[in-house]
């Protein structure tokens, strides 16, 4: 059998591609050979488009905060704003920044060097800033949305010399906004606290009397124009970025922080103050922006039209084309920059041999098409098919994916498999599916065989169930019934036991087998606590609609079994036999004689006890068995159990340990104890008629505390 196997689909296209590709690739290349003058127009009019949009985004960007400065004015002249009203300019200056993401700030300072700032901290939180200046000394004060910004130096309260606190009146936004009739602009720098690049937009504030009282700023931070020339497409790579008039980049494609801090260079001066400063394009640690900023330095002799500088030019052997696009807002002169290789733009200029092309490109996309639909619709049933037979492999039966073909022997194929499945979907129901999975995985057909193996055996049984079915109609019996064994089924497989069949109200299950379970007595135990958690809580709700509840008792025993295939050849039940099975299913029966809901065997609870909460319950010789068995009510798991049902189960305990050293007085005191404790224990009352009995009637001198059940 050959080791090298190809797929029906990989096959159809790649051999039919090649084909088509050589005679493709063929015309290509005559046609490449006279695109190469084409390159120039269609770079340049992209160019020209991709400038015009950058230009018209970074007006809009910055025109926000023009339009604020003016609303401001507007406001305070019809009376909305009024500078002495602190707490509402604070919530106005809150809420234009919030409202515009490029806002870092927004501010005012006056004459006196007072200060007021709603800024947006690094986190996104709001902080209001206020500085308050009485003689030689300012009062700073911050309110953080934030408590951490409180610890921050930068953004703490204190109380400064006037001479060193921050004075709005010496910086450049307020003393242009005095300079300017309308808004100012500042130059790019990069603000101290944020270490963000950013640009500032002021404006003079007058009183009615047209008296100067001030000024208001708006700090925009520009790296979001960054991020927005990441998202501009310019071939593959072409790269678009601002300069400002000091030819220093002020935006570059990249939403990366590490990326952008490039941008910026810190500076010690002579007093050993650092401060953060934009770099200018030659100095950039990037090839594309330094390599033809450097060369358009170089060029200045070259002839520009409307202030655009074309220039073509190579780099590490690679061609490239960059422009340059001069603009104005206001008082702000810029550059933008933009700079693609030339290869990226080979694929569009091939128009000059556009018949040729389009004929050949027609052929191969037709036929490269017919062969991805023909391949697709015959391989994807088999794909299907072959997907659906690996989950069969693990007995996963869950997928109604329905398989069809246009090719008549692959249908009656995907026909025959979905009936199948639906045949061992059934099979499912009666079988439990992890041996089958086991029997699959280990390529094993089912024979008769067994083997012994210590196991955990788990019987249930609805308590009068009789009765209960006397008084509900068939429907309803059957419904209520399916809710409760399909509950008790779902708990047990989930802590992983096998069910091994119903019989009528009654369940038998057991941990261990097909697969060996290191914790098969545990999860027995875990099983049955939950599944009376679920009924109390099922009940509730049945007794809420008017409906009869179900009660069960459950009986746990751990030993050795005998597990395998039973049955003939041709009709075999997967389950467990042996003396222990039969020690389990007697121990669900005596429940009713203790008035319990869980028993569980000494040997289950010697593995368990560390576990659970469990109290004695007797000494037993069931029926048909000669030996006796220590058996315990299981109650709940151990950190689950309150200190009065430990307090309960200590002083119960005890009084059978008195019980069965014959101290019967001392034992029928503490059994009346606990019936005191609780009224409604069936197991005291028991005790105390032995009691009674015992000390009118004292047993034989070989009497050990050995109850002989008769009940099966």
């Amino acid at each position: 059998m050959s080791k090298f196997k190809l797929s029906v689909r990989f096959s159809i296209v790649t051999f039919s591609t090649i084909a088509v590709l050589l005679f493709g690739g063929l015309i290509s290349f005559v046609s490449y050979l006279g695109s190469k003058s084409s390159v120039k127009f269609l770079v340049d009019s992209l160019m020209d488009k991709a400038s015009e949009h950058v230009i018209d985004k970074t007006r809009y960007y910055l025109d926000a905060a023009v339009l604020s400065t003016h609303l401001n004015e507007n406001f305070m002249e019809s009376g909305l704003i009024k500078i002495k009203k602190v707490k509402l300019l604070e919530k106005y200056f809150k809420g234009v920044v919030q409202t515009n993401p490029q806002f870092l700030s927004m501010y005012y300072g006056d004459e006196a060097g007072n200060f007021i700032m709603a800024k947006e901290m690094p986190d996104h939180s709001f902080s209001i800033q206020r500085i308050t200046r009485r003689g030689k000394k300012a009062k700073i004060t911050w309110e953080h949305e934030k408590e951490k910004w409180y610890s921050d130096d930068h953004f703490k309260n204190e109380i400064l010399p006037s001479e060193e606190a921050y004075n709005p009146k010496t910086r450049p936004w307020y003393t242009e906004a005095i300079a300017s009739k309308d808004h100012a602009w500042t130059d790019v720098y990069v603000f101290f606290n944020d270490r963000k690049p950013g640009i500032t937009c002021s404006r003079a504030i007058y009183d009615k009397g047209g008296k100067f009282i001030g000024a208001m700023g708006i700090d925009i931070s520009i790296l979001e124009l960054s991020e927005f020339l990441e998202t501009l497409k310019i071939g593959d790579n072409g790269k678009a970025f601002l300069l400002n008039a000091k030819n220093q980049v002020v935006a570059m494609p990249s939403s990366n922080k590490e990326e952008l801090a490039k941008i910026m260079q810190e500076e010690t001066s002579q007093d050993g103050k650092k401060s953060l400063h934009l770099i200018t394009a030659d100095k950039m640690d990037n090839p594309l922006i330094s390599s033809s900023f450097n060369f358009y330095q170089s060029q200045k002799d070259l002839p520009q039209k409307e202030g655009i500088d074309f220039l073509e030019y190579s780099f590490k052997g690679i061609d490239y084309i960059a422009k340059y696009t001069t603009f104005r807002k206001d008082d702000i002169e810029w550059k933008i920059g933009i700079v693609v290789p030339e290869n990226d733009f080979m694929y569009i200029v091939h128009r000059n041999n556009k018949i040729i092309l389009m004929m050949s490109l027609v052929l191969i996309t037709l036929a490269v098409l017919f062969e991805f639909q023909f391949s697709k619709k015959l391989s994807k049933p088999l794909q299907l098919l072959s997907a659906e037979m690996r989950k069969i492999q693990t007995f996963d039966l869950t997928s109604d994916t329905e398989v069809s073909s246009f090719l008549y022997e692959v249908d009656n194929m995907a026909q025959s498999f979905t009936k199948m499945r639906t045949g061992l979907r059934s099979f499912k129901k009666y079988v439990p599916d992890q041996l089958v999975r086991e029997l699959i995985s280990l390529n094993k057909e089912a024979i008769l065989e067994g083997e012994r193996r210590s196991m955990t055996i788990y019987f249930s049984d609805i308590a009068g169930f009789t009765s209960i079915s006397e008084k509900l109609s068939p429907e309803e019996l059957v419904e209520q019934l399916s809710q409760y064994l399909g509950s008790a089924s779902k708990i047990i497989t989930e802590h992983h036991g096998t069910l091994d069949k119903y019989i009528g109200d009654a369940i038998m299950a057991f941990w261990g087998a097909p697969s060996p379970l290191e914790d098969h007595a545990l999860q027995a135990c875990l099983s049955a606590i939950e599944h009376k958690r679920v009924l109390r809580l099922a009940n509730q709700e049945l007794e809420r609609m008017g409906k009869m509840p179900f009660n069960d008792r459950i009986g746990i025993h751990t030993g050795e079994v005998i597990v395998g295939n039973m049955g003939s050849e041709n009709r075999l039940n997967y389950t467990v036999i042996g003396d222990n099975v039969n020690l389990a299913s007697r121990l669900e029966s005596i429940n009713k004689y203790y008035g319990t809901e869980i028993i569980i065997s000494e040997p289950t609870y010697n593995i368990v006890k560390d576990f659970v909460e469990v109290r004695i319950l007797d000494l037993v010789a069931v029926k048909g068995k000669h030996n006796a068995v220590e058996i315990y009510e299981l109650v709940c798991e151990k950190e689950e159990a309150s200190l009065e049902v430990q307090r309960f189960n200590s002083l119960f305990n005890e009084a059978v340990v008195q019980y069965r050293k014959r101290n019967f007085q001392d034992a029928f005191k503490m059994f009346q104890e606990t019936l005191r404790i609780k009224s409604t224990d069936l197991a005291s009352r028991v005790y105390i008629d032995r009691c009674e009995n015992y000390m009118r009637n004292p047993p034989d001198e070989n009497w050990i505390g050995v109850y002989e059940s008769k009940s099966k």
